[in-house]
C-alpha cells in the first residue's frame, strides 16, 4: 500500500472533491485536498480520480514517504492521517 496526496481543483473553482470515489482509504484535509492510501499505482489513482472530474479540473497526485506537516485542516484529519501511516 502507498499513501498519496491528492489535490483537486484550485482556490477559485468549485471543487467536487467530496463526491470523489477513491480506490482505497481517503482522508479529506480540506474540500479539495486528500490523503489516500491505496494498492493502486500513482497512475491508476490519477486516472481513477481524473475520470470523475469535469474536463480541465486541475489535479495533482503525489506519493508521500511520511506523515506530512499541516495545520488548519478538517477536524480529525491529523489523527486519521497518523492512523493511515500506522503512527497513531
Amino acid at each position: 500500500m502507498t499513501v498519496y496526496v491528492v489535490s483537486i481543483g484550485d482556490e477559485a473553482s468549485e471543487t467536487p472533491g467530496q463526491a470523489i470515489d477513491f480506490p482505497g482509504e481517503a482522508v479529506a484535509l480540506t474540500a479539495s485536498l486528500f490523503v489516500c492510501e491505496t494498492g493502486a499505482s500513482q497512475s491508476r489513482l490519477y486516472h481513477d480520480v481524473k475520470t470523475q472530474l469535469p474536463a480541465g479540473t486541475p489535479l495533482f497526485v503525489g506519493a508521500l514517504a511520511d506523515i506530512p506537516k499541516f495545520m488548519g485542516m478538517a477536524e480529525g484529519s491529523t489523527k486519521a492521517v497518523r492512523r493511515i501511516f500506522g503512527k497513531d
